[in-house]
């Protein structure tokens, strides 16, 4: 896989995710971190739904698109080559889907399905920085809590 961001702002992108555990990331560690961040959001989306406290789905919800909208003006197209193409279809997919997101009969399933539609590819991509199978016992609660819904 080439890297869809070779010529990438990450700052922005990360700042999407307002994650400040550590400023010493890598690109790619950086990357991993905002789709943990979008596999989480989505987590506490479906949450809030399931409270009825539609103003706080509404927050999570809009974090994820936040961080799909920096990781997507961040690709670069020209040395991303079809990786990049699949990312940003991808992101469309996950944006499309969260903006219909009430309008499906059962919101906690659709946000059940778009934590696995994200899974694969937060997987794939710590495969990527950590040259090793994802998720390790390190990121075990992400895998843990997505199958968990």
């Amino acid at each position: 896989m080439t890297n869809p961001y070779a010529n990438s702002g990450y700052a922005k992108a990360m700042s999407a995710y307002q994650n400040t555990q550590d400023e010493n990331l890598g690109p790619m560690e950086i990357i991993l971190e905002l789709y943990k961040g979008v596999i989480k959001f989505l987590r506490q989306a479906k949450s809030a739904y399931e409270a009825d406290d539609l103003e706080k789905m509404c927050y999570w919800v809009d974090r994820v698109q936040k961080i799909l909208e920096a990781l997507t003006a961040h690709l670069d197209m020209d040395q991303g080559g079809k990786d990049a193409e699949f990312l940003q279809e991808f992101y469309v997919v996950l944006m499309a889907r969260l903006g219909k997101v009430l309008d499906r009969p059962d919101t906690s399933h659709e946000f059940d399905q778009l934590i696995a539609y994200a899974m694969p590819v937060y997987e794939r991509w710590y495969e990527l920085t950590y040259d090793r199978v994802a998720p390790g016992k390190e990121d075990a609660d992400v895998k843990e809590s997505a199958h968990a819904n």
